[in-house]
């Protein structure tokens, strides 16, 4: 098992939760997300660290809901 398989669960159940409209979905997004932040964090090289984010296209998924989700509760809340 890789080092991603945990963030393809996260990701998986966020998907589920998210479609069934469950509030607990964005938790779960947004763990996954610190998650990504704090392995980031120890990736000094910057190269390196974006290539982290955008190259790994588990990470890139959830770094692009957190975005959409973060976004469309600013616009309601």
């Amino acid at each position: 098992m890789g080092v991603d398989e945990p963030f393809y669960t996260y990701l998986t159940c966020y998907t589920v939760l998210a479609a069934q409209h469950d509030p607990r979905a964005t938790r779960v997004l947004q763990t996954a997300y610190t998650l990504l932040e704090s392995y980031a964090g120890h990736i000094y090289d910057e190269h390196l660290r974006h290539s982290f984010w955008e190259n790994v296209a588990v990470h890139r998924m959830i770094q692009q809901a957190y975005a959409t989700t973060i976004s469309s509760l600013e616009a309601t809340g």
